[in-house]
């Protein structure tokens, strides 16, 4: 089931609300897709993180801006403001989550190359 909650991702009152609708018992699954600066990511990594269930994910979209700074209609600082360097700054402070990609659904054998817009972005919880 997805509940769509509009608002400012990190403004405390949306936090607190989609915190209500969780029971506690469920498996958590947070898919992080809004505004792309490191800043922003890591608040949002920081306010939602609680809410992951052991083995589940947060997923921190588009870390992918690192890789095409510098092309057309991108932003100089895409090469260090971004989710993945959110990422890889948040699971440095918080040994509860990792790193980790995962399993693919289809057959790798069929895959030469594992291409994702969500380099880093898929943070597990460990513990």
């Amino acid at each position: 089931m997805i509940t769509l909650v509009e608002g400012d991702s990190i403004d405390p009152a949306v936090v607190t609300q989609v915190k209500s609708l969780l029971s506690g018992t469920e498996t958590a699954l947070v898919l992080l897709d809004s505004k792309h600066t490191k800043a922003h990511v890591l608040a949002e990594l920081n306010a939602y993180a609680p809410l992951v269930s052991k083995g589940s994910y947060i997923v921190a979209m588009d870390g992918i801006m690192e890789k095409v700074a510098g092309a057309a209609l991108t932003q100089p600082d895409w090469a260090w403001n971004n989710p993945r360097a959110a990422a890889l700054e948040f699971v440095k402070h918080n040994p509860d989550f990792a790193i980790e990609e995962p399993p693919l659904l289809f057959n790798e054998s069929t895959v030469s190359e594992r291409v994702t817009y969500w380099p880093d972005g898929y943070i597990k919880r460990v513990r």
